[in-house]
């Protein structure tokens, strides 16, 4: 009986104590609500006695603003100066501010709207025919003095080279350093987000100087490569090429677009709208408009419903539709290695050799050590890419070469443990000790050495489609002569490789030596039918 009492006494006190506190929430919540009412009756009664003025300095930011003193209110010059472009309903567009309620909030979000970036487009585009553009206007009106000029100029400067190499958090830490070497560059526009409007600012004048160019230009190209970004998102880089007042060839990048879907329609979506952000129209492709360039992919390319038949039609007249000759070229030597012997096997072991270091921080720091007591080079391994596969590959193979006598006494010593990366290592030596692999790595670093120059030509802005066959047949006789004649690191091996004995002499100073395990396959017989193949492929692939 007495636990029970006592049961009941605890819950008891629990019930009030709860009551408590709800009443002191009821009553705090209450007080709370209460003081914000007053708060929100106090500032309406501040905003209605506040009379906000128009500020002269707007006009500095937003050219467009004129203040009507007789009516009271500013207005957006460019929207009534293009009433069919503008959206007719916008309060900036009306005239708004009177009565004491200017705000420049209210600029802001309009110089964002759809409508009003077309009126100042085409406002920009009218001035520029009439031979006044709005720069040259601001400069006339700000008078900048030479101090502050050079502290602007720093900046742009430094917000161009941060935009350029991707490193926005940097830009304060720069600024930092610079005035630190003694540069002035003051105390404002220093943060991230003024960097931010510095590129912007760098990116409308170069969107301006290169829709000025394409405009004044007879015709233009259109390039474009499609590729996806961090987030698995499908975007359309898009370029445009033509010849300027002295007939030289400009490559222009226009824009890096988000395509909606990865098919034709998709993607011509996406190359208009990179193209009508430097002034290029319907009207611009249908006049102007004579080849465009686009990987060898069936979306792009396909002779029914491609992304190069479907800007054809819009064009209303035939264009030139070209494969990229860069991307052709990675086609052909492709095709051209599947039909080499032991090849399939020679690119495994590369690409194992590069797993095994770029997985592993501590065997990365082991190699290093090596190299350092062996007084070798280490140089870093690099991976078979699926892009640029004949540089990617050239330059595997160049860095395995040199530094041979590092890899193999890391691998011997890494093989004499009992744990299981032992065990993975032991048969990495085998491989790179036999006479088959090393033939073939010396053999193809100069044929690559040929093909990685051929790329790299086509990869010049200054290529024009009248260069491509020179080139092509220049380096089909630098292979051909390959065939008759041994290439620099073929020779090389062969100076190195003393077959009587089998051994390899290498490194930095050709002071270490490797055992090389023999092989009876008749490299000769081998490298001829594969030199055969090899030009065949060329001439087939890059004929189209």
């Amino acid at each position: 009986m007495y636990i029970i009492t006592e049961r009941g006494r605890k819950r008891e006190r629990e019930r009030q104590s709860e009551e408590k506190n709800a009443k002191r929430k009821r009553q705090s919540e209450s007080e709370e609500s209460e003081m914000k009412e007053k708060f929100k009756i106090r500032n309406k009664q501040y905003e209605e006695k506040r009379k906000r003025l128009f500020n002269q300095a707007w006009v500095k930011f937003y050219p467009w603003v004129v203040y009507d003193q007789e009516k009271g209110h500013m207005y957006c010059s460019y929207c009534r100066k293009f009433p069919r472009l503008a959206d007719e309903k916008s309060s900036l567009y009306i005239g708004c501010g009177s009565g004491g309620k200017f705000r420049e909030v209210s600029l802001k979000y309009h110089s964002l709207s759809k409508a009003h970036v077309r009126c100042a487009n085409e406002n920009d585009k009218t001035e520029r025919e009439s031979g006044s553009a709005p720069l040259e206007q601001i400069v006339e009106t700000t008078k900048l003095d030479e101090v502050t000029g050079q502290r602007m100029r720093s900046l742009f400067n430094t917000a161009f080279y941060v935009g350029r190499h991707d490193t926005f958090s940097k830009f304060e830490p720069l600024c930092n350093l610079q005035e630190k070497n003694g540069v002035n560059l003051g105390t404002m526009y220093r943060n991230y987000d003024k960097c931010k409007e510095f590129i912007s600012c760098i990116a409308d004048v170069e969107n301006t100087r290169v829709e000025k160019s394409v405009i004044e230009s007879r015709f233009f190209t259109v390039l474009a490569n499609g590729a996806t970004d961090s987030a698995v998102i499908e975007q359309e880089t898009a370029f445009v090429r033509y010849v300027n007042a002295t007939g030289i060839p400009c490559t222009e990048f226009i824009d890096i677009v988000p395509v909606k879907s990865a098919n034709a329609e998709g993607v011509l979506d996406g190359i208009l709208t990179g193209l009508e952000k430097v002034g290029i129209s319907n009207d611009e492709l249908k006049t102007k408009l004579v080849s465009c360039n686009f990987d060898g992919a069936a979306v792009m390319l396909g002779k029914k419903g491609g992304v190069a038949v479907k800007l054809e039609q819009m064009a209303e007249h035939p264009i030139i539709k070209v494969h990229c000759v860069a991307h052709n070229l990675e086609l052909g030597f492709l095709d051209a290695v599947k039909s080499l012997e032991y090849m399939s096997h020679f690119q495994n072991t590369i690409q194992q050799i590069y797993k095994f270091y770029y997985y592993s921080p501590k065997r990365r720091m082991e190699l290093k050590a090596v190299a350092e007591i062996l007084d070798e080079h280490s140089v870093m391994q690099t991976g078979l890419q699926k892009t640029r596969c004949v540089a990617s590959r050239y330059r595997s193979i160049k860095a395995i070469i040199q530094s041979m006598p590092t890899i193999v006494t890391h691998f011997q010593n890494a093989a004499t443990g009992k744990n299981e990366e032992a065990c993975k290592v032991k048969r990495y030596p085998k491989e790179i000790y036999s006479s088959k692999f090393l033939h073939f790595a010396y053999f193809l670093c100069d044929v690559l050495s040929v093909l990685s120059e051929l790329s790299i030509q086509f990869q010049s802005d200054l290529l024009t489609i009248t260069d491509v066959k020179t080139k092509i047949e220049l380096s089909l006789l630098k292979l051909e002569k390959l065939k008759h004649k041994d290439g620099e690191s073929y020779s090389h091996f062969k100076v190195s490789y003393n077959e009587a004995e089998s051994v390899l002499t290498c490194g930095k100073n050709q002071s270490s030596t490797i055992d090389v395990s023999k092989s009876t396959m008749n490299f000769d017989h081998v490298f001829d039918i594969s030199w055969t193949k090899l030009s065949n492929s060329f001439r087939t692939d890059l004929a189209h």
